[in-house]
């Protein structure tokens, strides 16, 4: 029986500061991006703050519709996704790719309903009262060509705070990490993030999200 030489090969986890974003990072990075929005009237820059309160992929949240959301419960329903669509034209050949959004998730996994904090909902407000104030009506929540619209949003934020750019995925394990971090059940928070697997969610998915002076401070305390 023979064997790929990296078959067993060691995983070595990255380092925390590199996989998410620290909780005064998460703060000046969502005040910003609330900033922007009402400067500019361009409601896309709250897709910063809702990654942070959902810990949604960018795709689930590219995805959703204000029907989506039940302020009276606290419930988010996630069962779309910002996707890339191929389809093919009477001449038998592929049209250029482009993103809509589809009826489906990543991998074709189940719809689930999530509990979000009174933020979300707030967010969701400003988004509407942005769109009424340009007079315009849709379903979506954002309205965007490509997912690299937001990515590039978050970069700007990052650059301007000097904060080393992470990409929007790190807003995901940001919150994974610190929900874990703060007591709440493990199944809970593999359930809000959509994993099947629980070790999925304990191995690429949790940092401390504490920084070393900080630890330097407890340990000097404690020991």
């Amino acid at each position: 029986m023979h064997f790929r030489p990296n078959a067993f090969r060691r995983v070595v986890k990255k380092t925390a500061d590199t996989q998410i974003f620290y909780p005064d990072e998460v703060k000046a990075l969502c005040d910003l991006a609330y900033k922007r929005a009402e400067a500019t009237g361009d409601e896309s820059w709250l897709a910063i703050p809702l990654l942070k309160c959902l810990g949604l992929r960018i795709s689930e949240c590219l995805g959703l519709a204000f029907d989506d959301f039940d302020r009276s419960t606290n419930l988010v329903y996630i069962h779309r996704s910002f996707a890339v669509v191929d389809s093919l034209g009477k001449d038998g050949k592929w049209s250029t790719r482009r993103y809509q959004v589809t009826d489906y998730l990543k991998q074709n996994a189940p719809p689930r309903t999530i509990l979000a904090n009174d933020e979300c909902f707030d967010i969701v407000d400003k988004i509407r009262k942005i769109l009424k104030a340009k007079d315009i009506e849709r379903e979506y929540l954002f309205d965007v060509q490509t997912p690299n619209n937001i990515e590039m949003k978050l970069y700007h934020l990052c650059d301007e705070l000097k904060i080393e750019r992470r990409s929007p995925h790190k807003l995901r394990k940001t919150y994974v990490s610190h929900l874990l971090n703060n007591g709440f059940d493990q199944d809970f928070v593999r359930e809000q993030v959509g994993h099947q697997m629980l070790q999925t969610t304990l191995n690429y998915y949790v940092y401390s999200t504490t920084r070393n002076t900080q630890q330097i401070e407890r340990l000097n305390k404690v020991l």
